[in-house]
C-alpha cells in the first residue's frame, strides 16, 4: 500500500490491497492520491473486523470534480465531457449523490430544452461520473444506470439530398473554392469524417478510385480504419468526382489533406457550414439542409441512374444492405420501373419466340 509517481509521470497513483486484491487509482494531486489509499486501508480493515463501510457523504459537484481531476483522456474530451456535465451540476449540483433519484435525472432529462442527442450526452456524462462514485463507495447504485433512466431516442432525420445534378452543382459554383469538394462529397457519398481525413495518397485518379483509409473522431484526431469496419474500403471514382479532384492544384507532399480550412488545419464543420453551406445553398436558391445530405445526394442519385443498391452499399462503407435499405428503400421506384420495363420487354419477345416455334406432336421440330 503506497502512492507513488503515475507512470505517464502525469499524477499519482495510489495503491492498496483490498478484499485480496490489488486496486488502485490515480489522481493529479498527491493529496487525492493519499486520500484514496487511507480509505481503502479503512476500508480493508473494516471489512476484517466485520464492520460495514461507506464513504462519507459527498455532493455531486464534488463529485464530477473528483472525476474530471483523475480521467485521463485527451484534452479535447475531457474538454467535451465537462460541457456535457454543466447541466447536471446545475441541477444536482450541490446534492448528496445518495440522495439523487432516478426519477429525478429521469425528469430533469426530459426538461432539457434540447434535442435528444444533447439530452443523450448530457445523461451519458452524468452516468458515467456516477458509476465512478459506485466504484469509489460513494452510493451503493448508480441512479441513471440505464436500467432505470433509458437514453432518449433520437429523432429520425427526413432525408433531403439534391434532386439532380443541376442542383449539385448551382450550389458548388456558389461554394467557391469548395466547389470541389461538393461534387466530389455528392460523387462519392464519403461520410464528411471521412472526406475531411482525406489525403492525396489515397486518391488514384488514373485508375479512377479512392482508398477510405482514416476517420476524423469526435476529440479532432484522425484514427485508422479498422479492417473490421465496414467504413475501410476502396470507392470506384465516377467521373464527376475525378474531375473535381483534377481541378484542385496537387502538392509534391502526397500527405497532405485534399481539403483544408483557412488556416490550413481540417476543415472545421461548425465553421463551414456557417461560412460556406449555408451561404451557398441561399445563394443557389437551394433549402436548406444538412452537410450529410451530400452522401445521401450519391445514394438517390445513384439509386435514380439505376446502379443496384447492394452495390451502392459497399461503395458506402454500410456493413449490411438492410442499413441501406433502410434509408433509401423509398428512393427505388424509378429502379424498379427499369425492372418492370425489362420484365415487360422480356415476356415480348418470349411470345415471339413461341410464335416462331412450334414442337412437332410427333416430336420432330418444325420452324
Amino acid at each position: 500500500m503506497s502512492v507513488v509517481k503515475a507512470r505517464n509521470g502525469k499524477g499519482y497513483e495510489a495503491r492498496w490491497r483490498e478484499q485480496g486484491k490489488n486496486k488502485s487509482a490515480t489522481f493529479r494531486k498527491k493529496r487525492e492520491a493519499e486520500e484514496a489509499e487511507r480509505l481503502g486501508r479503512d476500508r480493508e480493515r473494516g471489512r476484517r473486523h466485520g464492520l460495514p463501510f461507506e464513504q462519507g457523504p459527498i455532493v455531486y459537484a464534488e463529485l464530477c470534480d473528483r472525476y474530471l481531476a483523475q480521467h485521463q483522456v485527451r484534452d479535447r474530451t475531457l474538454r467535451t465531457l465537462r460541457e456535457r456535465l454543466v447541466s447536471s451540476r446545475a441541477t444536482f449540483g450541490g446534492q448528496r449523490v445518495r440522495e439523487i433519484l432516478s426519477e429525478e435525472i429521469g425528469r430533469w432529462n426530459a426538461a432539457l430544452p434540447v434535442g435528444p442527442t444533447t439530452r443523450g450526452h448530457a445523461l451519458r456524462a452524468m452516468r458515467q461520473v456516477l458509476a465512478a462514485g459506485v466504484k469509489w463507495d460513494y452510493l451503493a447504485r448508480n441512479p441513471a444506470g440505464a436500467d432505470v433512466v433509458p437514453i432518449p431516442s433520437p429523432t429520425r432525420t427526413e432525408i433531403r439530398p439534391f434532386e439532380s445534378w443541376t442542383d449539385v452543382y448551382a450550389v458548388a459554383e456558389a461554394a467557391g473554392p469548395y466547389a470541389a469538394l461538393v461534387i466530389f462529397a455528392c460523387a462519392t457519398g464519403l461520410r464528411p469524417q471521412e472526406w475531411q481525413a482525406l489525403e492525396w495518397r489515397d486518391v488514384n485518379l488514373r485508375d479512377g478510385h479512392c482508398d477510405v483509409r482514416r476517420t476524423l473522431q469526435d476529440d479532432g484526431s484522425v484514427t485508422p480504419t479498422t479492417k473490421t469496419d465496414g467504413s475501410l474500403r476502396a470507392v470506384v471514382l465516377q467521373r464527376r468526382a475525378v474531375d473535381a479532384l483534377a481541378s484542385l492544384p496537387r502538392p509534391i507532399d502526397s500527405t497532405q489533406r485534399i481539403w483544408s480550412g483557412p488556416e490550413g488545419g481540417i476543415v472545421n464543420l461548425s465553421n463551414f457550414r456557417r461560412r460556406v453551406w449555408a451561404p451557398a445553398l441561399a445563394a443557389a436558391g437551394a433549402e436548406h439542409r444538412r452537410i450529410y445530405e451530400m452522401r445521401h445526394t450519391y445514394a438517390t442519385l445513384a439509386l435514380a441512374a439505376g446502379v443496384p443498391i447492394e452495390w451502392i452499399s459497399k461503395q458506402m462503407g454500410h456493413t449490411n444492405i438492410q442499413t441501406t435499405l433502410k434509408h433509401y428503400a423509398r428512393f427505388l421506384p424509378a429502379t424498379d420501373t427499369r425492372a418492370l420495363a425489362a420484365l415487360d420487354a422480356f415476356e415480348s419477345e418470349e411470345a415471339c419466340v413461341q410464335i416462331a416455334y412450334t414442337p412437332s406432336v410427333n416430336g420432330s421440330d418444325r420452324a
